[in-house]
């Protein structure tokens, strides 16, 4: 199972949900999105299309299999990568929020980070360029005023920013 690459944990579930939601009715559409709308936090996830559309129901059904999806993949092995396809939050909203799902749902806040550096450089086939600060690799830094390691949510008030080498004063991103 090690040399899966998870780095879209959904799709899996959305491909079989899209194929066939033209066949599924309303009503069973509509029972199964109450089911995952009575289990989802609302404060983790907001973004979904009005309830009584198709696109509202995938949603509700997305979020219902997040969790469940995630940690049976960690439980087999599969390689995960932090990306952007978790849903359940506007794309104007920080991406970071998916470091606090991923350590709620039992990976551990180092995993996380590395999810998003030296695992994600790994399943893209540019180990030593992308995840790392060292000679050679691109110097794509950020930094943090809080201890990620001590609360995963310091991750979504970025201070600094470093891309290619050069230095950006970004916004500072609050919850």
């Amino acid at each position: 199972m090690t040399n899966f690459r998870w780095m879209l944990p959904l799709a899996i579930a959305l491909s079989a949900l899209s194929s066939t939601a033209l066949t599924l009715t309303m009503p069973r559409l509509r029972r199964w999105s109450r089911r995952a709308l009575a289990g989802a936090d609302p404060q983790r996830y907001h973004d979904w299309a009005p309830a009584d559309t198709l696109a509202g129901h995938r949603d509700r059904l997305r979020v219902a299999v997040h969790e469940h999806s995630f940690k049976k993949a960690m439980a087999a092995g599969v390689k995960i990568a932090f990306s952007t396809d978790m849903g359940g939050i506007a794309w104007t909203e920080p991406i970071a929020q998916e470091f606090s799902r991923m350590t709620d749902f039992g990976m551990t806040p180092m995993g996380a980070i590395q999810s998003a550096t030296t695992r994600a450089a790994a399943l893209l086939d540019m180990e030593g360029k992308l995840g790392v600060i060292a000679p050679g690799a691109y110097a794509d830094v950020i930094a943090v005023s809080g201890d990620p390691l001590g609360n995963i949510n310091a991750l979504e008030n970025v201070q600094f920013v470093m891309k290619d080498g050069q230095v950006f004063k970004t916004r500072t991103y609050t919850n």
